[in-house]
């Protein structure tokens, strides 16, 4: 018998937050698969958007959470269009945040340094191609990447 009826025993206090840092650690599991699964879906949008305008071009994806170029279009052995996968969101009224803008400018960057005739960022939605093209000077700094919105 415990000596206070509401306290509750050391050693079930450590099962109570296991058991709690285990559901959270699976609910942390789940959203990162959530997340390569977005990034995939608008892997297929983007390849299917851009085979059309550029038929003599063989797309292919590499798996989301890989560094690097996302796509790489081939017509033969010539690589002639790379593409960088953003699947970041922004709330109405919300701007893209500093380790969002770093990530961004990385790709942009990468693109921005590849010797191809087409760089394609690739993005989730309109409010984040708004909002990047206000914080950056994207005509100026980025003219040979062209954006691609998939939703």
């Amino acid at each position: 018998m415990l000596k206070n009826k509401n306290s509750i025993s050391e050693r079930s206090k450590i099962q109570i937050y296991k058991n709690d840092l285990r559901f959270l650690l699976d609910i942390k599991k789940s959203v990162g698969l959530l997340n390569n699964n977005i990034h995939d879906k608008a892997a297929l949008i983007a390849i299917d958007i851009l085979e059309k305008k550029y038929p003599s071009l063989k797309i292919n994806y590499f798996n989301a959470g890989v560094r690097g170029i996302d796509l790489i279009g081939k017509e033969g052995n010539k690589i002639k269009l790379i593409a960088e996968i953003k699947t970041t969101t922004i709330n109405k009224g919300d701007s893209l945040k500093g380790p969002q803008m770093k990530d961004i400018k990385e790709d942009l960057e990468r693109l921005v340094n590849e010797n191809v005739d087409y760089k394609y960022l690739i993005l989730i939605s309109s409010k984040v191609e708004d909002n990047l093209k206000k914080r950056l000077n994207f005509k100026k700094k980025y003219q040979n990447v062209k954006i691609l919105t998939v939703f």
